[in-house]
């Protein structure tokens, strides 16, 4: 008798994942709320892996993010030992916009994010930053994730970095290379903070606060030296004057 509840019980469970990884992920996204801020477009496959053409994440009026050609695969691994995660690859050469994989786990309990590499346009970033000069930006920023542990507001524990290599700048019709800019990321009080490595061409010392949604701020230093570019030395009075140690004050 223990023998035919043990092959009906496994039978019952083969049977469920079965339908599980048959079900049409249409069909399952039905059973989540989905934030008003975003909307998916053109979702197909099941639930073990999901192909979705773009997700629109709406900032505000005036600013949405636009994700490329995500894949998701759901780890079986990760259910049977009862914490489920999702591999995550998005964007590409050939479409707009951010680029990457990453690996999302603690879905019934703390959400988590590992061995995540992101890559995204810096002149998206220069965007949004309301500085005293028009600015535009060359090149990728890779975001290195090695853990990132969501908190409130925003994380509770991070271990990562992010490079622009090669980074350049266009200001006043002239363009200026910088060189390579490394920040480093951590945790401040619920707020995710990047702090730049000063070992820089521009003599830059900034650390920017990300504490909500568009609630992004920073503040630093920018020290001219023998190697700050020659081009730029016209655009510094526009950042004020300089301190009795020579830096001129950032902030936005």
């Amino acid at each position: 008798m223990k023998k035919w509840f043990l092959g009906l019980g496994l039978f019952v469970s083969f049977y469920v994942i079965f339908l599980l990884a048959t079900l049409p992920i249409n069909v399952a996204l039905a059973w989540f709320k989905i934030p008003s801020n975003i909307s998916l477009v053109q979702t197909s496959g099941t639930i073990w892996h999901v192909k979705i053409k773009q997700i629109n994440i709406r900032q505000n009026r005036s600013s949405t993010i636009h994700v490329n050609n995500i894949t998701t695969n759901l780890s079986l691994v990760s259910l049977l030992v009862l914490d489920p995660s999702i591999e995550l690859i998005f964007g590409g050469k050939a479409v707009e916009g951010p680029q990457g994989i990453l690996t999302v786990s603690g879905l019934s309990d703390v959400l988590s994010i590992s061995n995540a590499k992101i890559m995204l346009p810096a002149s998206d970033i220069a965007q949004k930053l309301n500085l005293a000069i028009d600015v535009d930006a060359f090149g990728q920023l890779t975001l290195n994730l090695d853990t990132y542990v969501i908190g409130k507001p925003l994380c509770s524990q991070i271990q990562g970095n992010l490079v622009w290599p090669k980074a350049a700048l266009s200001a006043f019709n002239q363009t200026v290379e910088l060189g390579t800019l490394k920040a480093k990321l951590r945790c401040e009080k619920g707020a995710l903070t990047a702090e730049i490595d000063p070992k820089n061409n521009l003599g830059l010392s900034f650390t920017a606060y990300l504490r909500g949604q568009n609630r992004l701020s920073g503040n630093g230093f920018l020290t001219p030296g023998n190697k700050f570019p020659q081009s730029l030395k016209e655009v510094l009075p526009f950042l004020g004057r300089a301190d009795n140690k020579g830096r001129y004050r950032l902030r936005f």
